[in-house]
């Protein structure tokens, strides 16, 4: 059947476009050729021409709606299409995006839950009214909300001049008035008013208590003074409370004799409490009662005690507190008046004394002091780790202090000047003679140590020496111990640093003894003060040595106890022998002689070749033969100072 009417609607479908006419007659069942075969259908198929040209049903795409006259379709996508929602432009074309404000009609009702969750920055204007849950606004600060003419919304304090009217009440904290009288404020219960003043009658009643500024009381009483007492002048003096009337536990009239239990200050003052007009000082009687003594600080204000002062001559102070002990000062009788200046400050150092000039100016002042005094001075020794310490202490044997100082006096640093000075020694002052040093000592001998104090000029070093060569006191160079084992000479005086001619002194002396010289191992056996003995004496050695025509052998070697192999060595030479002395045996050059031991003649050892030296000696024959014969021997003596 041939179709009455045709309609061709083209249509878009995955880029492929397809031609489809609509046949709204009937022939169902026919086959009419339109560039092909069409089969099935009813008469609201939607048919379309394939690429080929051949009809074909759209079936179940597109049916058509003669009620309508509009296609009807199942699920559609169209490909030119994205997320959001359709917008179909005058010309029928079909375009997709979000809503924009041209798809809302001026006249539509957004409810608010629709809005989420601000407008941003832009300005929202409604002629409607709002309600809000809650409302702030970013402009605003503290204070109070303003809103100018133009609905603007602002925030400050409350200006009172141009933005508060009428009067605050009373009851709600104001005054209830606009205006005050000056003078005191009243208040009737309801607004306060001004006056000048009060009236005491009407409106003042009670007394005003102490403890709020007043009296407590209503009347005043007199002030009275008391004969011979103190006295009440220049008006008349009102209290409060009763008559108040002053007076003293005796009189104190210019007639009268007063006695004082104790005259005691608190407070040290510039101007003493009591005082005279005369020279400074505290003044006492003599039993004469004539005569005077005055201890004070000079130029100022004095105290004198013209009464009874346990019988007019003594001053009796009390200890603390109770008062149970007391101090006597007691004058003498006097010729005439003393005047005895103090100190202008306490002592500067332990074991100071009080010292006056013949004017009476006192001072404080150390121990009496010359050019070999020793005062408040000790020595230790101790030994440990193989050495010897020996300290200057005091007679406490603690260190020396600013407390209880040590004194020694030196001669003066100049040898050509006859003064002297006193050191005074105020901290710990030691010498450690090392491990290894020996100060000049042989193996297991008893020797002795004499221990010096130096005068630097910078302060008071300590000084040991074995020889006694060094006396009592002098000037002399000494040699630094160095801390390391080599303070090996008997006549050289160690210390801490070297000193170059500094006046000493001889404090005291060790007496010691050591298995092996330089371990210091034992402790002394003595340690004395001065005085101690010195023998400056000289002492004798002597030794036979025998010619046994290639050397000189030594025998018989006689001398002091630690002094017994004086000679160390002697050695045959052109006829002559040279013997070497123990370099710790004489301080200066010995005088040293030979005489006939045995032989004959000219052969004998009996010449002194060359003077001798505190280590070597030679000597051969007699003058008229200098040569040593074999088997000549002699008998060699030395003396001089240890």
């Amino acid at each position: 059947m041939i179709m009455k009417k045709h309609l061709f609607f083209l249509a878009l479908l995955s880029s492929t476009i397809h031609a489809s006419f609509i046949s709204s007659g009937s022939g169902v069942g026919s086959s009419p050729t339109i560039g092909g075969p069409v089969i099935g259908g009813d008469q609201y198929s939607v048919l379309f021409v394939n690429p080929d040209e051949t009809l074909a049903q759209d079936n179940p795409g597109f049916t058509y709606d003669p009620a309508t006259g509009m296609l009807i379709s199942g699920d559609l996508t169209l490909s030119n299409l994205n997320t959001g929602v359709c917008h179909v432009d005058s010309g029928g074309l079909l375009s997709s995006s979000l809503i924009i404000n041209a798809d809302v009609d001026a006249a539509a009702a957004i409810a608010g839950t629709k809005i989420s969750p601000n407008f941003g920055s832009q300005n929202v204007t409604t002629t409607g009214s709002g309600t809000f849950n809650g409302l702030t606004a970013s402009n605003l600060g503290a204070g109070i909300a303003h809103i100018s003419s133009g609905g603007v919304f602002s925030s400050s304090a409350v200006n009172l001049t141009s933005e508060v009217t009428g009067t605050l009440p009373f009851g709600n904290g104001g005054t209830g008035t606009t205006s005050i009288v000056s003078g005191l404020v009243r208040s009737n219960g309801t607004a306060l008013s001004g006056g000048a003043t009060v009236a005491l009658g009407s409106e003042v009643s009670g007394t005003l208590p102490v403890g709020n500024g007043g009296t407590g009381v209503t009347s005043l009483s007199d002030i009275l003074g008391t004969a011979n007492q103190v006295s009440v002048s220049g008006g008349t003096a009102r209290v409060i409370g009763g008559n108040v009337t002053l007076s003293l536990p005796q009189d104190i009239a210019t007639t009268s004799d007063v006695t004082f239990d104790e005259i005691i200050g608190t407070t040290r003052v510039a101007t003493p409490n009591i005082e005279a007009t005369t020279s400074a000082g505290l003044l006492f009687e003599a039993n004469s009662g004539t005569d005077i003594a005055t201890f004070g600080a000079g130029g100022g204000s004095q105290a004198v005690f013209e009464g009874a002062l346990e019988s007019k001559t003594s001053l009796i102070l009390e200890d603390p507190g109770a008062g149970t002990n007391n101090i006597t000062l007691r004058a003498p009788t006097l010729a005439g008046n003393s005047v005895y200046d103090l100190p202008t400050a306490v002592p500067t150092l332990g074991g100071q004394t009080l010292s006056s000039t013949t004017a009476g100016v006192m001072s404080w002042s150390g121990p009496p002091s010359s050019s070999n005094q020793i005062t408040n001075v000790s020595l230790n020794a101790t030994v440990a780790s193989n050495a010897l310490t020996i300290a200057l202490k005091n007679s406490a044997n603690s260190d020396c202090s600013t407390s209880s100082p040590c004194y020694i006096g030196f001669g003066d640093s100049s040898l050509t000047n006859g003064q002297y000075n006193q050191r005074s020694i105020t901290s710990s002052l030691s010498l450690t003679i090392s491990s290894g040093s020996t100060l000049g000592h042989d193996n297991g001998y008893t020797q002795y140590i004499y221990i010096y104090a130096i005068d630097s000029g910078s302060g008071v070093v300590l000084g040991a020496v074995t020889s006694p060569q060094f006396g009592p006191s002098g000037w002399a160079s000494t040699t630094a111990e160095g801390g390391a084992g080599g303070a090996d000479s008997r006549t050289t005086m160690y210390s801490v640093a070297a000193q170059t001619t500094k006046p000493y002194q001889l404090i005291g002396r060790i007496t010691i003894s050591e298995t092996t010289a330089g371990t210091w191992a034992t402790a002394p056996t003595e340690l004395k003060l001065l005085p101690v003995f010195i023998d400056p004496s000289p002492i004798m050695v002597s030794a036979i040595v025998a010619n046994n025509g290639s050397t000189c052998a030594i025998t018989n070697e006689i001398g002091p106890v630690n002094a017994v192999d004086w000679l160390t060595s002697c050695v045959r030479s052109s006829g002559t022998c040279t013997c070497s002395i123990n370099s710790n045996i004489f301080s200066a050059a010995p005088n040293c002689t030979a005489v006939n031991s045995a032989g004959s003649g000219n052969d004998n050892m009996v010449k002194i070749e060359s003077a001798p030296t505190t280590t070597t000696v030679v000597f051969s024959g007699t003058v008229a033969n200098t040569g040593v014969s074999a088997n000549a021997t002699a008998t060699l003596q030395c003396h001089g100072l240890r």
